[in-house]
């Protein structure tokens, strides 16, 4: 298995700053967070402002950490919204370790 590394000199100076900006901003409106086989799942009320900002967030985080799957799950009933990040061997861990004590 490879090394898991969250590979953040694929950014520049502004595209960095901005990520950290929304890495912030989600972890602020994360509501709950629930544990997954393979990751975690996160739990934002609905809004357009969260919406956003994962839509901006995830590809981001797509570039520094490809070996993630992340995905944004609409419920249809209210319009909260759920980030599943899980992946393959390894990403449990090092989710956990990379977000003790975040939310």
């Amino acid at each position: 298995m490879s090394e898991l590394v969250c590979s953040l000199d694929v950014f520049g100076d502004d595209e960095l700053a901005r990520y950290k900006e929304l890495s912030r901003r989600i972890w602020a409106a994360c509501r709950n967070r629930r544990e997954l086989d393979d990751g975690i799942a996160l739990y934002f009320e609905a809004g357009d402002e969260i919406e956003a900002a994962l839509a901006e967030f995830v590809p981001l985080e797509r570039r520094c950490c490809p070996f993630l799957t992340l995905e944004v799950v609409h419920d249809p009933e209210d319009g909260a919204l759920e980030l599943r990040v899980t992946g393959g061997d390894g990403v449990k861990a090092f989710l956990a370790e990379e977000t003790a004590g975040d939310a």
